[in-house]
């Protein structure tokens, strides 16, 4: 009688377990990638300080490509399933394993500066070319734009002080306190570089073109190992 009882607690306990499981499953599947992301992002920030951006996600799948493309973490303990996040304006990757609830390893990552003109085409040119001096360092993003009565360089987050200044310099711009009314630098613009002259004819629309001085891939460096 006794072991038919611990049976039956024991089916109970399961089923309730496969029912939260199941139910959980169903609730993720639910989600856009955007939603899973940003829950991932609020479980990871209970048990380590993430920085202050959305950060691009992937999932480990497969260990030796990974560490192959990630060289940084060549010889840490990474396993299928296991997540990276990618800080671009931190300059992080953050390797994070859900099923231990714990951060395994953080890495510095080298990545250009997202820079975004803003203008008129031949003043965005302009521009442009006088910034291929600084080669590899920036990435640049062109926005035409009308309205642009003032050149000025302005550091989106307040953390590119000497990069602005540089570029401020190299442009012999003013660095600015504010950007144009109306006006929103992209999610991953760092700098934004303000450029007056010129029209956009017959653009009365913001209208953004990625394009860069030269690309790279972001290169891993110095790595830091989580408790």
């Amino acid at each position: 009688m006794v072991a038919n009882v611990v049976a039956l607690i024991g089916f109970a306990g399961t089923s309730v377990y496969f029912f939260t499981k199941y139910r959980n499953e169903k609730e993720q599947n639910s989600l856009t990638n955007e939603e899973k992301d940003k829950k991932l992002v609020e479980e990871i920030n209970k048990v380590y300080d993430l920085p202050e951006e959305v950060p691009v996600v992937a999932k480990v799948t497969n260990v030796d490509e990974f560490k192959k493309q990630f060289e940084a973490f060549k010889d840490d303990d990474i396993k299928v399933g296991d997540y990276l996040l990618f800080y671009r304006k931190a300059r992080l990757n953050v390797i994070y394993r859900q099923s231990d609830k714990k951060v395994v390893k953080t890495a510095d990552v080298i990545v250009p500066i997202t820079v975004e003109i803003i203008g008129s085409d031949s003043a965005i040119a302009k521009a442009e070319e006088s910034l291929k001096e600084f080669g590899t360092q920036i990435t640049v993003v062109k926005t035409k734009t009308d309205g642009i009565t003032q050149s000025f360089v302005f550091d989106v987050d307040s953390d590119q002080k000497a990069e602005t200044d540089s570029i401020a310099k190299q442009l012999s711009y003013e660095v600015g306190t504010t950007l144009p009314a109306g006006f929103t630098a992209g999610a991953q613009t760092e700098i934004v570089v303000a450029v007056s002259g010129g029209s956009t004819a017959g653009s009365n629309e913001q209208t953004t073109q990625e394009s860069t001085t030269e690309t790279t891939e972001p290169e891993e460096t110095t790595t830091e190992q989580q408790p």
